[in-house]
């Protein structure tokens, strides 16, 4: 279980609000994308997050309110989003 300062929480609280959608936070393995520690999910009913188990811990309430803003922007502001049309490590050279 994630220990979450004051800080983030109210962050969470925040967005959580702002769009009507529950922050989803889900330590992997991995995220798919080659150098990635963290990563947003569009999802129908939560904004979904995925951070690495193995991220720097200075790092993870970074990493969540970049993902979470990303959200944000995404069920509030309406920003449109990427689709990969390739699986992002499939690329050859990359």
């Amino acid at each position: 279980m994630l220990e979450l300062s004051e800080k983030i929480k109210a962050y969470i609280e925040k967005i959580e609000k702002e769009t009507s959608h529950s922050v989803s936070i889900e330590m992997v393995q991995d995220v798919g994308l080659r150098g990635m520690k963290a990563e947003f999910e569009l999802d129908p009913e939560y904004i979904h997050v995925k951070i690495v188990q193995n991220i720097e811990t200075e790092k993870i309430e970074q990493s969540i309110a970049h993902e979470i803003t990303h959200g944000f922007l995404a069920y509030k502001k309406k920003y449109c989003q990427l689709e990969y049309l390739n699986e992002p490590n499939a690329i050859e050279g990359r």
